[in-house]
């Protein structure tokens, strides 16, 4: 009300109307809301609300498979494997077995996988000296694959000898680019004991991760890190 006092006091100009013009102007103002204009989507909006409808279904499918893919782990990793070479403070031996005999091999900075059966399976061993906990750690691999379109699939191995395949999902897909993937363990639960893992095996046979004749796959890193909570805005 005080624009409206401020008209009523103003004195008029030589020429100038009454100010009842004015003053219902702003009364409209005051107490009558107008309602919003909508506004147009412009082609930038439309392309924002898009990408962000894709990034939260990429999201959910991440979250549901339990598995991630993403840049350089945390600084505070553990590598069990770097660049082709086993850590020997924890890792007792590495062995290739069944079809990956035959021509898998360590070469320069990486470790060659080489599936030699159409039918079979072909792993990669990595035995530790000491069974670790792995309970609140993601696993963590660097790997890509010769054409772009082997799988791997890991198996987790505890202190009473059983075994945990995970299920193929985004982490087993790989490409011809090198990739850091992560493995969220805790959708394995109290399948077998987290808290005593002695062996992680890599499959990448015909039978067990259906790879063709000759796939080849080249891995590079190893490593576990602290779980990545994911934080909602």
């Amino acid at each position: 009300m005080s624009k409206v006092s401020d008209i009523l006091n103003r004195r008029l100009k030589p020429g100038e109307g009454p100010p009842s013009d004015a003053i219902q102007e702003e009364l409209a103002r005051t107490f009558f809301s107008q309602p919003p204009r909508k506004r147009k989507r412009t082609p930038r909006t439309l392309f924002l609300i898009v990408t962000i409808a894709a990034c939260l279904a990429f999201a959910f499918v991440v979250l549901k498979s339990g598995a991630r893919v993403f840049g350089p782990p945390a600084k505070k990793g553990v590598f069990f494997i770097k660049d082709g070479e086993p850590n020997k403070y924890l890792v007792r031996n590495v062995f290739f077995a069944g079809a990956a005999k035959r021509f898998s091999r360590t070469d320069n900075d990486k470790i060659v996988f080489v599936n030699s059966a159409e039918t079979g399976w072909a792993n990669f061993t990595v035995e530790f000296k000491e069974p670790l906990n792995m309970r609140k750690v993601d696993l963590l691999y660097t790997a890509r694959g010769q054409t772009g379109d082997e799988c791997v699939v890991l198996v987790f191995v505890d202190g009473n000898n059983r075994s945990y395949r995970m299920e193929k999902d985004i982490s087993s897909a790989l490409t011809a680019e090198w990739n850091r993937y992560a493995i969220n363990l805790g959708p394995i639960g109290k399948a077998i004991d987290m808290g005593n893992i002695t062996a992680i095996k890599f499959e990448f046979g015909s039978l067990t991760a259906e790879n063709y004749h000759s796939a080849t796959i080249f891995l590079k890193d190893l490593c576990a890190a602290k779980r990545r909570r994911v934080k909602w805005l």
